[in-house]
Formats: structure tokens, sequence, C-alpha cells
């Protein structure tokens, strides 16, 4: 027994006619008395008198009307929740990136698709997308989970920065002098190397705070704290704006893994959203070009 022919018969019913409720459906007269017809087969009974001048609902068509509307309007109901939630993406950023570089990129995307809800987990904290319902997550490094579908937004330099009055180093050794502000992370806890053409230089260590967390070292360097090596994307604003400069820009500073990049991630290609799919285009494009 088909459902859809179950809820045109219910349509017929709700409207008067076949006629109404061909107009509701966008659908031919003879369509609908074509799949009411069919479902009296399956059934092996009549549903609907009719006649030249009007219709009703014979006593086996009342009785089906009166089960199934209550299963209709949950399905309807569910139908309606499963759209909504079509329109709903979630998705997660390191704290930093959230603030600093995904929230523009969002505010646009929200302003060309009134109709999509972001929800925005900005976290430090490693992240199961499978467990958590994520549909992107924007990550730091080249992935572990191969189940997981990644697409490189773009790379990433490092930067040294610091407040103008620390502009006197000339020299990576120099770094070793100045006060530090160091990311908790294994490629920096034991010092930051430089390289030009195929010289590289380790600097030396005098760490005055470490952190988890690259607003804390963007914050601590703008104070004047310090000096500290930070991705390209945190500290490209405050670089522009000139309350830091960057240190060394000659020299090509390594960053914590191998290959520093942005990652686009998602659990799987498959049956995503239209609101996901353009949002992934969105970043895409926006990043493309950063």
């Amino acid at each position: 027994m088909s459902l859809d022919r179950l809820a045109l018969f219910d349509l017929v019913l709700r409207s008067g006619s076949f006629a109404a409720a061909a107009r509701r459906e966008g659908l031919d007269p003879s369509s609908v008395s074509r799949a009411i017809a069919a479902l009296e087969a399956d059934l092996g009974t009549r549903l609907i008198a009719r006649n030249t001048r009007r219709m009703r609902p014979t006593a086996a068509g009342e009785q089906l009307q009166a089960d199934i509307a209550p299963h209709l309007v949950a399905l309807e109901r569910a139908s309606a929740r499963a759209n909504a939630a079509q329109k709903a993406i979630r998705i997660t950023a390191s704290t930093t990136f959230a603030r600093l570089c995904l929230v523009p990129v969002l505010a646009a995307f929200q302003r060309d698709n009134p109709d999509v809800t972001v929800d925005l987990r900005a976290t430090d904290r490693p992240v199961d997308l499978v467990d958590e319902r994520i549909d992107i997550a924007v990550r730091h490094g080249r992935l572990e989970d191969s189940a997981l579908l990644a697409r490189k937004l773009r790379n990433v330099d490092y930067w040294c920065v610091g407040r103008p009055d620390f502009d006197r180093v000339s020299t990576p050794e120099a770094l070793g002098e100045l006060p530090q502000l160091v990311f908790d992370l294994p490629g920096f806890r034991d010092g930051w190397t430089a390289s030009q053409g195929r010289r590289q230089v380790r600097a030396g260590r005098r760490a005055v705070l470490r952190s988890d967390n690259a607003d804390s070292l963007l914050s601590a360097a703008l104070s004047g704290m310090g000096v500290a090596l930070i991705a390209d994307w945190t500290a490209r604003d405050a670089v522009q704006s000139g309350a830091l400069v960057r240190l060394l820009p000659d020299w090509r500073f390594a960053g914590p893994v191998d290959d520093p990049a942005l990652w686009l991630v998602t659990p799987t290609r498959d049956q995503r959203p239209d609101a996901v799919e353009r949002l992934i285009a969105e970043l895409r494009s926006a990043f493309k070009t950063a």
C-alpha cells in the first residue's frame, strides 16, 4: 500500500473534491482519480462514492481516514523537523581561528542564506566529528583519521611578531635574548627554527609565557610582554594595523608540524544537505585567496 496514495486519499476528503486536491498538489485531476482507484484496488473495497454532482466517503473510506489521519500528521511533523535539521549546520574550529577568520565568513554566508542556522563550536579540544554530529571542521595540520574527508583550505606561514620596539632583531640567534611567548606545541617547546635558503638556525629559548591558545599569545604580544611565533592568520590584522611588526620577515620559520596548513574536514561526502555544500563552497572561496 502506497503512503503517497493514502496521503492523497486523505487530501481528497479534506479538500472536498478530486479537482481541489489536484490543484493543491499541482497534479492533473485524472492522475488523482487513478491514484485513488489504485488504492481501492489494493484494499479491495470502494473508499469514495461519487457521481457527477458530489462525492462522499463510504463507510470503509471514513474508517480508513480516521485510522490514518493521526499518522499522516505525525509524518508531516517529522518531515518538517527533518527539513529544518537540513538547514542547521554544525561547524567547529579553534577558538582563535573562529573569532578572527571564521565568524566573518559565516556572517557573509548567513546574509545570503537567512534560512540557515549555524551552530559554531569554537574549541581548542579535539572533537569527534561523528559522535558530536559535526558537519564541517576546520583543522590545523594533517589528519590522522583516514575515515574523514579532508580538503586543504590554504597553507599557513608562521610569523615572529612583537611590538614595534622589539624590531631591533637582525638575526634569529638574537631572538634568544628576547622574552618569548611560546605556543605549547611539540614543535615549539624546545625553541624556534628559522631558515633562509639552505641556512637553518635554531633560536635560543627564553620563554616567559607558555600557552595552548593563540588568542592568549596574540594578546600577550600586543601588550608588549614579548615576541611570539604564531600563524599568519592570527597576526595579520595586528601587523596590518601597525600594532605588531614582523621580525625577520626575510626568514622562514618552521611551524609545529611538517606541513602547517588549514584543512576543511567533513565526516563524509555522501548525502550532505545543500546548506552544508553551500557553506563548504563559501569557505573554500573565502580562504583560497587568503
